[in-house]
């Protein structure tokens, strides 16, 4: 597509929304006018953390009908996540029944939700950046030199053993008389955010589990889980 040709789709679609609000009347976005947004989003488990100990690390992968190169999009790849409605987490439940309220919380929702948080198609890990946002050798660099086409990542799923959220060691040695394994379970709704509209698109949910044992823990996406993580 020229640079001409998608100037001037882009003011077209600006055009378009604003009209819709004006109208009280919320934008259709599809991809003949604007955006295209992926339709499937698959995830392979790739390891556990070597930061933070009790979680898994998630890559994922867009797909949708037409092959779109989502990394490569005019609507600049971004996607997101949120819990609308928060889960049940059974740990911080029980703990609760057993005399105990810890300070840090139920884990019953996503951590990190858009817009304020987001990750980038195209890029699995993170790294230091320079003043141009690109990546640059750091010691905290983390990239995934496997990361491929419609590729993004890493999505850390499980409770987080770092201070102050030291949820499964307190679970598993602070509250006395708990029952093994208990779990959290809540979803993950995915959405595709859309640059001409300034819209962000659920395309997909998830559910995401974490379960708590006595010496171990399991990360789940969906039907896609960790191994058992000695901990």
């Amino acid at each position: 597509m020229s640079c001409k040709r998608l100037v001037s789709l882009a003011v077209s679609c600006v055009v378009f929304s604003l009209l819709g609000y004006l109208a009280f009347i919320p934008p259709k976005v599809t991809a003949s006018n604007c955006c295209r947004f992926p339709t499937l989003e698959t995830e392979t488990a790739v390891e556990a953390s070597s930061s933070y100990l009790t979680e898994e690390q998630f890559k994922m992968t867009l797909e949708d009908p037409q092959g779109t190169d989502f990394a490569s999009d005019p609507s600049d790849g971004m996607v997101g996540e949120t819990t609308p409605t928060p889960g049940t987490d059974g740990c911080y439940a029980e703990a609760k029944k057993l005399g105990h309220a810890p300070a840090f919380g139920a884990f019953d929702t996503v951590t990190t939700p858009y817009p304020t948080y987001h990750w980038v198609v195209g890029q699995v890990g993170y790294c230091d950046t320079n003043s141009s946002g690109e990546c640059e050798d750091g010691p905290l660099n983390n990239v995934d030199p496997t990361s491929a086409y419609n590729q993004f990542g890493y999505d850390f799923v499980g409770w987080s053993d770092v201070y102050p959220d030291y949820a499964v060691n307190y679970y598993q040695k602070t509250v006395k008389g708990m029952t093994f394994p208990c779990m959290t379970s809540f979803k993950q709704v995915m959405a595709y955010y859309c640059t001409f509209t300034f819209y962000w698109r659920p395309y997909v949910t998830n559910t995401l589990t974490a379960k708590i044992n006595p010496s171990y823990v399991v990360d789940c996406k969906n039907s896609v889980c960790s191994p058992d993580i000695d901990y």
